[in-house]
């Protein structure tokens, strides 16, 4: 079940709310979506937008192949009005055709402004509930929340409502960008002697528009181009040399430019490149039962949420910076809203929770700040949602991830219980996932933050026997449990991908690499090398060519190190010396990869949680390759101690400066005495 699925309409009141509606019925299992107006049931298809044609959109269902057409006249297949013929669907009438006469009333491009309609009715739902919630989210003071956390909020929904339906909004997307090209007239200057005489009907600057245009032809998309309005962007925004210009929100559209559309625009492409086979998001075709076609996706919403915000603050600045600042925010009263917009709320919530996860500790918000935030949202799931509502799961999974997350650096802080929670909602989630109860992506989403965290948790605070938390042995196992079970929900066996047929989902097995090289056993250490290095890589760099995003490409090389790191610690234990020279190369071409790339090279001057990461995992890479011989000392001791000076400002930043309850300290304390005793 989706979590902000569209609604197909049963009856309509409004006579011109009819047509629409009719084609919202017969849009629907085209493109996945099941109902019971559909009459083929359970039959659903995923159609391609390219190929269906506008027949197939009146009739509610594909033509047959002319070959299928000539067989089934020549053998009648009985007495029925229609039949379902090798997932075509044959007859003279269809039960909910739509005539000609009618669909020829839509244009520019009917087949666009038809997809574009219905697709608006069957989102109308999920809009108002966007509009309705967005509004809702305020600053802890009272005043709005910056534009940055107002995009956060309503991004959020949208790509929940894209990652919901995916396959109908891939279509939709297209349409849109057709009818915009469509409609818009090109615009000339025009001479006096021009301007003095009207144009005729179809000339440059003749005005068609009539009243019914937005019906019949329709330019928006509502659940996206409608309701980025309620984020109330300035009309145009101040550019770095004109930052003293106050950007007060206005209702007015600029004629010039429309700041909406810019934000709307580039969110499509970000959705449409992480649906793509070789991008950040996983999009598939399967089943809910036999012949029920279901498009299904799981998506980094966070990730394509914070792309969004790096590429509008690239664009835009606010001299005050106000619009780009982490405030404390204040939960509204979810007292008389529809289960829909109470759903699409506590969503919007998690997603604001999410992006200032890494700014806790930043002037002005504090952790306490943000555990209230997290806190207060486990409270409005509460009055907002069933006991027996699937989001449950999800909710309860990912505020005690961002609990984890925030309070495990400090080995004094107790995580047992967000822990026990942890497990809970994801071993509650695989069931609903099994059950059909809950969409199959967002089980996959959830069960691979929480196995990051159960990892960490295994192999740093697990260890302290006062910690409360499972054995790490224990800890191991679950972990491996839900990696499985999330394969389950890609249909993937993570133990055993396919080279050919799996190649889509290798970009997200990131985590699961990382996981089996955290492993103590040398099987399984061995094993991560080569999903790293057979799969995941090859995946991530489809993406660097294509895109030229380095990031993902860039983690997964420096993750990695751990694997051939502690590869290379077994075979000098075990006096293996080509071997551990062997893995300590490999670990050495990935790291210095990463190191010489300029989407890295600031991170030797941060101190926040993703720096430290990151020289957690290149600081070792480097001392193995200095200690095995494979590179000279001279060349890489300042390295490792500007990547050392990190780790000594972040364990500083989260412990409040004593470094002793860093849940890393010893690792660091590591690195420190290796450092040393090569550089004398």
């Amino acid at each position: 079940m989706p979590l902000l699925p569209a609604v197909v309409p049963t009856a309509t009141g409004k006579r011109s709310d009819r047509v629409p509606a009719r084609l919202a019925r017969n849009v629907a299992p085209l493109f996945g979506i099941a109902s019971p107006t559909n009459p083929f049931a359970p039959t659903t298809w995923l159609c391609d937008f390219n190929l269906i044609t506008i027949s197939e959109i009146a009739r509610g269902a594909p033509l047959p192949t002319r070959v299928q057409a000539r067989r089934l006249r020549e053998a009648p297949p009985g007495d029925a009005d229609w039949v379902l013929d090798e997932r075509a669907v044959f007859g003279a009438a269809l039960p909910n055709e739509i005539v000609s006469a009618t669909t020829n009333r839509y244009g520019p491009d009917t087949k666009s402004a038809m997809l574009l309609t219905a697709t608006n009715v069957l989102l109308d739902p999920v809009a108002s509930a966007i509009e309705q919630v967005v509004p809702l989210l305020r600053a802890a003071d009272g005043g709005e929340l910056p534009l940055r956390l107002r995009i956060v909020a309503w991004a959020t929904l949208a790509v929940e409502a894209f990652r919901s339906q995916p396959a109908l909004l891939i279509a939709a997307f297209k349409a849109r960008a057709i009818q915009r090209q469509s409609l818009d007239s090109p615009v000339l200057a025009f001479s006096s002697a021009v301007r003095s005489r009207p144009p005729a009907r179809c000339e440059i600057g003749a005005d068609t528009a009539t009243a019914d245009d937005r019906v019949t032809h329709p330019r928006d998309l509502h659940v996206f181009d409608r309701t980025v309005d309620c984020l109330r962007l300035p009309e145009t925004a101040p550019a770095p040399e004109d930052a003293t210009v106050d950007p007060e929100p206005d209702h007015e559209r600029s004629g010039a430019i429309d700041l909406g559309d810019e934000m709307v625009d580039h969110l499509v492409k970000l959705l449409l490149d992480a649906s793509h086979p070789a991008g950040v998001g996983y999009v598939w075709a399967g089943e809910d039962e036999p012949g029920q076609a279901v498009a299904e996706a799981m998506l980094p919403s966070a990730g394509i949420v914070s792309d969004l915000l790096d590429h509008w603050f690239s664009l835009h600045v606010d001299g005050r910076d106000r619009e780009n600042r982490p405030v404390p925010v204040a939960l509204p009263d979810p007292d008389g809203l529809a289960p829909l917009a109470g759903t699409a709320l506590v969503l919007a919530a998690l997603g604001v929770a999410r992006s200032l996860r890494k700014d806790v500790g930043v002037p002005g918000f504090t952790a306490r700040d943000f555990l209230d935030l997290v806190e207060g949202i486990g409270a409005l799931a509460d009055r907002c949602l069933g006991d027996d509502d699937p989001l449950r799961a999800v909710v309860d999974g990912r505020l005690a991830v961002l609990r984890i997350v925030v309070l495990k650096t400090d080995r004094t802080n107790p995580v047992d219980g967000h822990c026990a929670t942890a497990i809970a909602a994801a071993g509650r989630a695989v069931e609903l996932g099994r059950a059909g109860l809950l969409d199959r992506g967002v089980v996959a989403d959830l069960l691979g933050a929480v196995c990051v965290e159960l990892n960490s948790l295994r192999t740093i605070n697990a260890t302290d026997p006062a910690s409360g938390l499972p054995a790490p042995a224990e800890l191991a196992e679950l972990t491996r449990r839900f990696w499985h079970a999330y394969g389950d929900a890609l249909d993937v066996d993570v133990t055993a991908l396919d080279a050919e047929h799996d190649q889509s989902v290798a970009f997200h097995l990131h985590n699961y690499a990382s996981f089996l090289g955290s492993l103590p056993e040398r099987g399984d250490q061995r094993r991560a090398a080569a999903l790293y290095r057979d799969h995941v890589v090859p995946a991530r760099k489809r993406l660097y060519r294509r895109l030229g995003h380095f990031g993902p490409l860039g983690a997964s090389y420096y993750v990695a190190t751990a694997t051939t790191c502690r590869l290379a610690a077994w075979e000098r234990a075990h006096g293996s010396h080509a071997e551990a020279v062997r893995w300590a190369e490999l670990g050495y071409q990935w790291i210095t990869r990463v190191l010489e790339h300029s989407h890295y090279a600031g991170m030797v001057d941060r101190s926040d949680e993703s720096a430290a990461q990151f020289a957690l995992r290149a600081a070792p890479a480097l001392l193995f390759a200095v200690e095995l011989g494979v590179t000279p000392a001279a060349k890489e001791v300042d390295r490792v101690r500007r990547l050392l000076d990190v780790l000594d400002r972040w364990s500083d930043r989260v412990t409040g400066g004593v470094a002793a309850n860093s849940s890393r300290y010893a690792e660091i304390a590591s690195i420190r005495s290796r450092i040393d005793a090569i550089s004398g």
